[in-house]
């Protein structure tokens, strides 16, 4: 990247960028932590379809973008191996190192994955259910966030611990903050998370947590905990999500359409709950709850550059292909190397989709 559309980023970069989860989000996690969809039904026709106000509007990816699934297959489950042998269930944070070995908060199973640039999972913590500090035997509960430090330690969001944990380069686990659920702030030992459900790390000792259950984005430095950041009345109100960038919040961002909305289809395409958010080049790559897409936002706006929306419905499925082609089930987590490649937890089918961005780079 040499020009000024062009700029490194460095994947640390997005700990500038925290995504705050509010209460509609939350079902993101949830649902796929304790909630499983039933198996289908054979029914009869039902009720004649209704047509929405205005034409129904579809807003495809770019086909400048490709999208491989490089981990996981549809089917849930829990083995390590190459590519699609691997097994994960309802994979939702994600983080690359410097290296580009891909981290994973496999939420179902209870385990932190890493997947390295060869398409190899292997389990690097987590037996299971629970909460254990140490190496071999470490336990997480529905961990959902993972990130980087710049010390090569990996931070965790233990979600259903209410703890954030750290694993060092050596591979034993310990607790870095938290213990029962609860909203306390000060020294770290006393200090009490809700559900946090996304960690990102700053310089050597800053590490921001997307507090779910408690509304609030923290900071832990120097050994204390302190409350950064709220959303707005607005979004708290509205059950939607925020990205709080530089501590500002920004929520309900428009997706860009060349067609002419409806004030109803213009409310359904929106940003209203992103589920994760990185930096990139001139603007920030988002994910959202309610569309099985990835979004780059520049400029006050939202462009689809892989999957697809419309104006009725999430529109859902495992394909890949071009970012005009490719579906996407639910997606929970997402990162970047900084360089060429984005991931993509697509929960909802429990693999890990990468995309190849050199030419949307290169624009």
């Amino acid at each position: 990247m040499t020009t000024h559309n062009q700029r490194a980023v460095h994947p640390a970069a997005s700990a500038l960028a925290i995504l705050l989860v509010l209460a509609g989000v939350q079902a993101i996690w949830w649902r796929f932590l304790v909630y499983r969809t039933p198996t289908p039904r054979i029914m009869g026709p039902g009720p004649p379809f209704i047509p929405p106000d205005g034409p129904v509007i579809n807003i495809p990816g770019r086909a400048d973008v490709i999208v491989t699934t490089i981990a996981g297959s549809e089917q849930p489950g829990d083995a390590d191996g190459p590519g699609y042998s691997a097994r994960f269930d309802r994979p939702t944070g994600l983080a690359v190192d410097k290296s580009g070995n891909l981290y994973v908060a496999d939420t179902g199973n209870n385990r932190i994955r890493l997947v390295r640039p060869s398409g190899d999972t292997t389990t690097l913590a987590g037996l299971g259910a629970g909460l254990a500090d140490g190496a071999a035997n470490a336990r997480f509960t529905a961990p959902c966030g993972v990130a980087v430090g710049p010390n090569g330690n990996l931070y965790i969001a233990d979600t259903g611990n209410h703890r954030i944990r750290t694993i060092l380069a050596t591979g034993t686990t310990s607790t870095v903050s938290g213990s029962d659920k609860g909203f306390v702030n000060g020294p770290i030992a006393n200090a009490r998370f809700c559900f946090p459900g996304s960690v990102a790390a700053g310089d050597t000792d800053r590490l921001y947590v997307a507090d779910i259950g408690n509304h609030c984005v923290r900071q832990v430095l120097n050994g204390q905990v302190t409350t950064l950041a709220e959303p707005p009345a607005a979004a708290k109100s509205s059950s939607t999500g925020a990205i709080v960038i530089g501590g500002s919040a920004v929520y309900g961002l428009p997706i860009r359409s060349e067609a002419s909305l409806t004030p109803a289809q213009a409310a359904v395409l929106r940003l209203n709950h992103p589920a994760a958010v990185c930096a990139f080049a001139d603007g920030w790559l988002v994910i959202d709850e309610k569309h099985g897409a990835v979004f780059l936002v520049r400029n006050g706006t939202a462009e689809v550059i892989a999957g697809r929306c419309n104006s009725i419905a999430m529109q859902t499925g495992q394909f890949d292909g071009s970012g005009a082609t490719a579906l996407f089930g639910t997606l929970g987590g997402l990162a970047t190397d900084g360089k060429r490649y984005v991931y993509v937890a697509d929960t909802s089918y429990n693999t890990i989709r990468r995309l190849d961005i050199s030419e949307l780079i290169r624009r």
